[in-house]
């Protein structure tokens, strides 16, 4: 269903730039106030931005380290650009790695199709029977 895993790395590692590194300087340059900056790219893109890169990595069976890519960018924009100059920062750098590990590990990222549904039909159907 998804390219090879190259190109899952690269997915990941340019949405972790764009998010964690771009955006924050684009909306330093064009003057955006500090709260709207806060309410609209550090909370709601990016926690959306997290939670899918979280669900991208399940479904592309990405190893588990990858999910440390955005979080990482954001807090290195942080420290050594001074992009967002609050102490906050680094927590929400936490939040996106909570809010990808989350999205990783939820049943919604399950692709049904890998296993077919007849896979699920025998587990239902086989109950819990012993030495399963």
């Amino acid at each position: 269903m998804f390219a090879s895993k190259r190109w899952s790395y690269v997915v990941i590692v340019i949405v972790g730039l764009v998010l964690g590194a771009v955006l924050p300087n684009v909306f330093n340059v064009a003057g955006i106030s500090a709260n709207s900056k806060i309410i609209w790219l550090l909370i709601t893109i990016n926690f959306i931005g997290a939670f899918g890169i979280g669900w991208y990595i399940k479904r592309t069976y990405t190893p588990w380290w990858t999910l440390l890519i955005f979080p990482g960018v954001f807090a290195l924009d942080t420290f050594l650009l001074k992009t967002n100059e609050h102490q906050y920062a680094y927590f929400l750098a936490l939040t996106y790695l909570a809010l990808s590990v989350v999205a990783h590990f939820n049943s919604w990222a399950v692709n049904v199709e890998d296993e077919g549904e007849e896979h699920y039909k025998n587990i239902v159907d086989s109950g819990f029977e012993a030495g399963n």
